[in-house]
């Protein structure tokens, strides 16, 4: 049987009725089952760099969401404001527990070029959810 590859879901069909998925094996049904159960969450994370780094924050946040940037299709975005960097990820409800200790864990390399929003929420304003498709 012949190969295809679908590089935007990242999965090869390497033979009936199985396919290779994010380096996993798998029987083609349980796939489709998998792939339709799996939910995906976006989450919104508001950073207010201190003025004078700014520049510096939003070159760190660029460098360490490129990869996913430009994936196909992309899972990471980065809007700003006049005083905010705003990241907008996306991730499976698998991904989302370990992406985020990730994102805690670089945050702490950053919080020096941040301002603090609140005593609550210190130098970011998380909000994760559930992506609504239509």
């Amino acid at each position: 049987m012949g190969k295809f590859q679908n590089k935007s879901l990242n999965f090869k069909i390497i033979k009936n009725p199985f396919i290779k998925f994010k380096n996993e094996i798998i029987e083609l049904p349980i796939l489709i089952r998998k792939i339709k159960t799996m939910k995906t969450k976006i989450s919104i994370i508001r950073f207010r760099p201190k003025p004078e780094c700014f520049d510096e924050f939003l070159t760190n946040v660029k460098e360490r969401s490129k990869e996913r940037a430009l994936s196909k299709p992309p899972t990471h975005y980065l809007m700003t404001t006049s005083d905010e960097v705003i990241a907008i990820v996306l991730r499976t409800e698998t991904e989302l527990s370990e992406s985020s200790t990730r994102g805690v864990n670089w945050l702490d390399t950053q919080r020096h070029l941040l301002l603090e929003y609140n005593e609550e929420d210190r130098h970011s304003i998380p909000l994760t959810g559930n992506l609504v498709e239509y």
